[in-house]
C-alpha cells in the first residue's frame, strides 16, 4: 500500500510538471538556450583558441639567462602570430647588454613552434612571425582589420560595417565579455579596461567579436636567476595606420 501512494505521488508530481511547462514548451526553451550557448562559443571562438603563449631567452655577457613570458594572437588565417614590440625588449636584468636565445610559440591545439637566435620581423610598434605551412586543431584564427584613414580611437569602434561608440563597445578579453567600457589616452594609439586588475602580461589581446583590436604593452612579469619581478599596470596599443597595424594585414 505504502508502495501504491509513493506512485500516485510520482504520477501527480510528473502531471502537474506537465502541465506548469508543456512539452512544446520545454522543447522550444531547449532550443533557444541551444542556439544562445551556439552563439556565444562562435562570439568568443577566437578569444578563446587564437591566443598563443609566447617565451622568449636571452643570454647575458655574464652568462646570465633571463626570460619573458608572452602572448600573440594568430591572424591572418592561421598565417602569421603577432605580438607587442615590448615582447622582445631586453628585460631589466640584463642591464642593457643580452642576446636573444630563442622564442617559442606554444598554440592552442599544443603544438609548438620554435626560432633560434632569429628575431621577429618588425611593423611599427608590433613584433611577428610568418609561419610555416601548419594545420591547426579547433582554432579561429583572429580577425585583424585596419581601415585606412581611420585614427586609432575610429579603428577601435569601426569594423568596416558600423560605428559602435566606445562606451558602448562590448570587448571581450581572455575569452570574456565583462570589460564594456576603455579609457582612451588623450591623442594616443593607447587605452586602459576598466576593472582589468592583476597582471597581464605583454602581449594579451583584446577583442570585439573575432576581431582582434588591440595588445597589450606592459605588465608582463620578468624573471631571471635571481627570482626577481617586475610588475606595471596593462597598457593596450590599438592597432592603427600610424602604428604599424596596416602592415600586418594580408
Amino acid at each position: 500500500m505504502k508502495k501504491y501512494f509513493i506512485f500516485l505521488f510520482l504520477l501527480s508530481f510528473a502531471a502537474l510538471n506537465g502541465l506548469a511547462y508543456p512539452p512544446v514548451e520545454r522543447l522550444s526553451r531547449q532550443v533557444q538556450q541551444a542556439l544562445a550557448q551556439k552563439q556565444e562559443d562562435a562570439l568568443f571562438a577566437a578569444a578563446r583558441t587564437s591566443v598563443v603563449q609566447i617565451k622568449v631567452q636571452w643570454l647575458g655577457q655574464t652568462g646570465q639567462k633571463a626570460s619573458r613570458p608572452c602572448k600573440g594572437v594568430l591572424i591572418n588565417k592561421g598565417r602569421r602570430v603577432v605580438t607587442h614590440g615590448n615582447c622582445l625588449a631586453l628585460p631589466q636584468a640584463l642591464q642593457g647588454e643580452g642576446t636573444l636565445q630563442s622564442v617559442t610559440l606554444h598554440f592552442y591545439d599544443g603544438q609548438t613552434v620554435q626560432y633560434e637566435k632569429e628575431p621577429p620581423l618588425q611593423a611599427g610598434k608590433f613584433a611577428y612571425w610568418n609561419l610555416p605551412a601548419m594545420q591547426f586543431k579547433n582554432i579561429v584564427p583572429a580577425e585583424l582589420v585596419v581601415t585606412p584613414g581611420l585614427s586609432a580611437a575610429e579603428q577601435l569602434t569601426n569594423d568596416g560595417k558600423q560605428t559602435v561608440q566606445i562606451l558602448k563597445q562590448n570587448f571581450i578579453f581572455c575569452g570574456r565579455n565583462n570589460y564594456r567600457f576603455c579609457t582612451m589616452k588623450d591623442g594616443s594609439d593607447e587605452f586602459e579596461l576598466r576593472d582589468v586588475l592583476r597582471e597581464r602580461q605583454i602581449g594579451e589581446p583584446v577583442f570585439v567579436g573575432p576581431r582582434v583590436v588591440a595588445l597589450n604593452g606592459v605588465g608582463a612579469a620578468e624573471t631571471h636567476e635571481w627570482g626577481r619581478t617586475f610588475l606595471q599596470p596593462p597598457l593596450f596599443t590599438i592597432f592603427a595606420n600610424e602604428n604599424g597595424g596596416a602592415l600586418l594585414v594580408e
